[in-house]
């Protein structure tokens, strides 16, 4: 029986001197029926030349250039593109270790899963490696999937954390406003939860996160109304089914949110306006919050007792420095 079709899809933007080490990666996969599908999304630092150089190099990498439209555009064309029965996403200034297409794949022979994850190194320009270990590990349903994810992480995955069948994905997975450059993965993968039935997670290492200075994540400083909006887009994701799953996290996450608002602006109307949603939204995960995160949610409604805390959060952060 032919083995499966794999399609590792990597969206690359301006990182002319980090695509060549993620693509031998690639290339060196001791699985071999791969096709490695390379997304210029607009570069202007030469990384498209470099990506159009090693089309002559190995067949199985094929070569897209598009107008710069944000990473989650060009995974979205990236699967496009595709052919794979399975597929893998990788950031363009990172590496998969050689076994990694090998080990899922093995994986996926040997249960029906929609999804398989695994771990990652994290490695710094210094050449510190740090192992980051995987919250559990085994085969589940969805539900116990997600509450498990929540309950340990407060977050679910990524979209780099493992492999997925390719008929998750639609167009609808990946309509995700190009503002949103924090977080997008992790909203592409609530979106394809909605339609799995069994994951496995492993702690197999597969994945090396090089954690580079000038990436996005270093660059961007996320306001209190970007996790607020994050917030918005995930509960309009999820299945209802879920909702109940996720309403603690978001819950304490808008809380958060909201007196980081009220610090930062010094205003009081804000915070209120939010606090009625919440009121609406969330009063059965009241039981859930922390003693300190309860007084928070309780101050909401009396502007006096909301304006004590917010000093007592700017003096702390002054300490902080």
């Amino acid at each position: 029986m032919r083995a499966p079709l794999v399609s590792i899809i990597v969206p690359v933007y301006n990182v002319v001197q980090y695509a060549d080490k993620c693509i031998v990666s690639l290339v060196r996969q001791t699985y071999r029926n791969i096709e490695i599908i390379l997304i210029d999304d607009g570069s202007t630092d030469g990384s498209g030349l470099v990506l159009d150089a090693w089309i002559r190099k190995d067949s199985r990498i094929k070569v897209f250039h598009t107008v710069n439209g944000g990473v989650t555009a060009a995974r979205k064309e990236g699967w496009r593109q595709s052919t794979g029965e399975y597929c893998i996403f990788v950031d363009a200034d990172d590496s998969l270790t050689p076994d990694a297409v090998a080990y899922f794949i093995a994986v996926f022979a040997e249960g029906d899963y929609d999804f398989v994850s695994g771990a990652y190194d994290i490695v710094y320009n210094d050449g510190r490696v740090v192992h980051k270990p995987v919250p559990f590990t085994g085969m589940f349903g969805m539900a116990e999937y997600i509450a498990g994810m929540l309950r340990v992480c407060r977050c679910l995955p990524s979209i780099g954390i493992g492999m997925f069948r390719s008929v998750l994905f639609d167009e609808e997975a990946f309509a995700i406003p190009r503002e949103i450059v924090r977080g997008e993965d992790t909203l592409l993968v609530t979106g394809l939860l909605n339609k799995m039935n069994k994951i496995y997670c492993s702690d197999k290492v597969f994945y090396l996160y090089y954690q580079r200075d000038d990436s996005v994540t270093h660059q961007v400083t996320l306001p209190p109304e970007y996790m607020l909006e994050i917030i918005k887009i995930q509960r309009r994701i999820i299945k209802e089914e879920y909702k109940p799953l996720f309403n603690a996290v978001h819950l304490k996450s808008s809380l958060n949110a909201c007196y980081a608002m009220m610090e930062r602006d010094g205003g009081y109307t804000k915070g209120r306006a939010i606090f009625g949603e919440m009121r609406k939204e969330y009063a059965d995960c009241l039981g859930k919050l922390s003693p300190a995160e309860s007084l928070k949610y309780i101050c909401l409604p009396v502007e006096p007792a909301v304006g004590l805390i917010c000093r007592l959060m700017k003096l702390k952060h002054k300490w902080r420095k």
